[in-house]
């Protein structure tokens, strides 16, 4: 388990919601063609990053939110996850076991099952190749 951030803190950055999103800490958001934040909504695409823990359970269209871009953090589960797993989001804006093709999100740095948090490095930029 991650017990601190003794060399650098995750960079996070404020944003606007550019939908209403509800139970959004821990989930992945992507930019909306205003430049707003949504939750990711398409299987195995590129993320911007995740909502903080602190997130309010509603967050209302133009509401601030705070999004981690890097570093260690938590995102909500889709399913079975392994310490170790590539991950990538989901349709709902969880994170999945990545597969080929998708964008990878993070690395687990711990086991985390459905509906629950998962600690995971955050990462934005790649594909996992197939094989």
């Amino acid at each position: 388990m991650y017990i601190g951030s003794s060399v650098s803190t995750s960079p996070t950055f404020a944003a606007v919601a550019g939908a209403k999103i509800e139970g959004g800490a821990g989930k992945a958001v992507k930019f909306d063609a205003s430049g707003n934040v949504v939750l990711c909504s398409a299987a195995g695409e590129a993320a911007l990053g995740f909502l903080i823990l602190q997130t309010a359970d509603v967050v209302n269209i133009g509401d601030s939110v705070t999004v981690q871009i890097q570093g260690i953090g938590a995102a909500v589960a889709g399913d079975t996850i392994a310490a170790g797993d590539f991950l990538a989001v989901d349709a709902s804006g969880q994170v999945t076991k990545a597969a080929a093709g998708n964008s990878v999100v993070g690395q687990a740095l711990a086991a985390g099952s459905a509906g629950g948090f998962v600690e995971c490095i955050l990462c934005r930029g790649g594909q996992l190749n197939a094989g």
